[in-house]
């Protein structure tokens, strides 16, 4: 596999990460990322799933071009 599809799949693996965090309610507690505290927020965490998705599509591409060395 190339260094940028890698690339790609860290990103992906990581805006998923933080799009499930979004996703859960922390009652009673602190959510760093997350305005609404008791309740989960949606809009962040699909877009977070989206600029995954994006990293992967775009680590595809960047690992298909060919390098002129």
């Amino acid at each position: 596999m190339k260094p940028a599809m890698l690339i790609g799949i860290a990103a992906f693996v990581v805006c998923v990460a933080i799009g499930i965090y979004y996703l859960i309610p922390i009652p009673n507690g602190t959510h760093i990322l997350a305005s609404k505290v008791d309740k989960p927020d949606p809009t962040h965490a699909i877009a977070f799933f989206v600029v995954g998705i994006i990293a992967v599509i775009a680590g595809r591409f960047a690992s298909n071009s060919s390098s002129s060395k």
